[in-house]
């Protein structure tokens, strides 16, 4: 593989371990059911019955899970992280859907075309949320997973948003992050935490960090999510219409979206369609 192509900062966040650590915490019932309903709420099923998902990046492997309890007969589940694909393992067996469906899980780079041709328009559903920018090449990642999609299939996705100078500021505070010993990066959790969520959120989102209590609307704890947002890196981001235009020049149509706003911070979310030939 060209070098170039790969790009594979030597700054690397370890998504990986943070995500077991997570799943360490024992995932419950409640964290599973938010997950399936961030899914059907997103996708508009009911169910996945019938259904192949791709999920790119799989983190934790919560909603790998998620998708094979809502009835998908095959899951395919990759990440460039070791630890996030032992995590993803981990996670797999609180699946109580019948084994003869299928379901795999395997250390995987998307920024490889030889091994993503392997994927290549044979989806129903491909999912990476919050994964591609970080991969150093975010605009490779994104055009190997559409290329991913069956048509009529669905891209579901989530890419930072670009907030201008406060995400080149976000972008050095990460950088910084995986470069200083542990007291500093949590002297930097703090610190980022008061400026995104003020004083009283950021006291119970650093309980959280004990109890595992505090949970977002997608089923992760929100000290994780907070860890994951500091130390995240690479990190790349762009605005809506550029991703918008990129997809639509290769066949997918965009059928929802979440894009609050030049302010907003987090993750844009957007739903594609391939269009049939």
């Amino acid at each position: 593989m060209d070098k170039k192509e790969n790009c594979n900062s030597e700054i690397r966040f370890g998504f990986g371990e943070n995500w077991l650590e997570f799943e360490g915490g024992g995932v419950k019932e409640k964290e599973i059911v938010l997950a399936q309903k961030s899914l059907q709420d997103w996708l508009g099923l009911d169910d996945l019955q019938g259904k192949t998902f791709l999920d790119i990046g799989s983190g934790s492997g919560l909603f790998s899970l998620a998708a094979r309890e809502m009835g998908a007969e095959k899951v395919y589940s990759i990440d460039y992280d070791e630890q996030s694909v032992e995590c993803t393992k981990r996670i797999s067996m609180r699946e109580t859907m019948p084994h003869s469906w299928t379901w795999t899980i395997e250390r995987g780079n998307v920024l490889d075309r030889a091994y993503m041709k392997n994927f290549y328009n044979s989806y129903d559903i491909v999912y990476s949320w919050g994964v591609l920018h970080h991969t150093g090449n975010m605009m490779l990642a994104l055009e190997q997973a559409g290329k991913c999609v069956k048509e009529n299939g669905i891209l579901f996705i989530s890419i930072y948003n670009d907030q201008g100078i406060e995400s080149k500021i976000w972008k050095k505070v990460k950088k910084v992050y995986n470069q200083v010993s542990e007291r500093k990066k949590r002297i930097l959790l703090v610190f980022s935490s008061l400026y995104l969520y003020g004083y009283k959120r950021t006291g119970m989102i650093l309980k959280s960090s004990e109890s595992k209590n505090l949970k977002t609307e997608r089923g992760m704890n929100e000290y994780t999510d907070l860890i994951d947002w500091v130390g995240g890196y690479p990190f790349e981001y762009v605005a809506p219409e550029k991703i918008i235009t990129f997809y639509l020049n290769r066949g997918l149509e965009l059928k929802k979206l979440m894009a609050p706003g030049r302010k907003y911070g987090g993750c844009n979310q957007y739903l594609f369609v391939k269009r049939a030939k």
